[in-house]
């Protein structure tokens, strides 16, 4: 699932300040899902909090989804948008979400684009009662390996998504930052999470990076895939920490 949450509502926001859309069941999810992730972001780890909240963040991009065809919007033309950027206070988060989230629209409008791709929103009707732990729980009963690749891939970039909206409430002063080295571990869950994003893109062979392309998030992602596919072959899959040690070393 190729479509991004964050874009999706960012083009929400600005068609409703331009009064095409007006309040509905988008607006409000949106607002009771900033009421948790504001709340919870004082008392739990990055992990946990995005964890928790799978299925609010897939509930919020089916109803984008939804709500754009509601309002014959060209749902292809904002998902091929330009990437957002951030301009918070924190310069290096700044400068880490924009490398991240360009590398995710990057990803995902390749894939979206490819030859290959059969992705089409004409005469869709949207599910939004659909949730991912319902989908865990299948897939579960039937724990087919691409299958299971699959998950873990939309797994990965709906927490992005969490990690990025989280980022965006930083610098309009929503969230006020925890004390500590929140933005630090932030700025490590959004690296961690698009390395992961892109590395089960390559296991489900949907999309592939270029072999000359020598940007390090681009080589993190190709020592994540090998690790995991490598193990794979082997029966098992390489641990969380081996993962890091490697990636230390990247």
């Amino acid at each position: 699932m190729m479509v991004s949450t964050y874009t999706l509502i960012e083009q929400f926001h600005y068609l409703s300040r331009e009064n095409k859309i007006s309040q509905n069941a988008l607006t409000d999810k949106l607002e009771r899902f900033i009421d948790i992730l504001t709340a919870r972001v004082h008392h739990k780890d990055l992990e946990a909090l995005s964890s928790g909240l799978l299925d609010d963040v897939l509930e919020l991009r089916l109803k984008a989804i939804q709500s754009f065809l509601g309002e014959n919007e060209n749902v292809e033309h904002l998902i091929n948008e330009l990437a957002p950027t951030l301009k918070s206070s924190y310069k290096n988060l700044n400068t880490i979400f924009n490398e991240v989230v360009s590398m995710q629209f990057e990803i995902s409008s390749n894939i979206l684009n490819s030859n290959n791709s059969s992705v089409s929103f004409n005469g869709l009707k949207i599910d939004s009662s659909i949730s991912f732990s319902g989908l865990k729980k299948l897939v579960e009963l039937y724990p087919v390996p691409n299958i299971m690749d699959y998950l873990k891939w939309m797994e990965n970039s709906l927490k992005l998504e969490i990690g990025m909206i989280i980022c965006a409430l930083i610098e309009d002063e929503v969230i006020k930052v925890p004390n500590g080295d929140f933005i630090q571990q932030l700025e490590y869950f959004l690296k961690n999470k698009l390395e992961l994003f892109g590395a089960y893109a390559i296991l489900l062979d949907i999309w592939q990076p270029n072999e000359s392309d020598e940007r390090q998030l681009i080589n993190n992602i190709k020592i994540v895939a090998s690790a995991y596919e490598l193990d794979a072959k082997k029966g098992k899959r390489i641990s969380s920490q081996d993962l890091q040690n490697l990636l230390l070393v990247a």
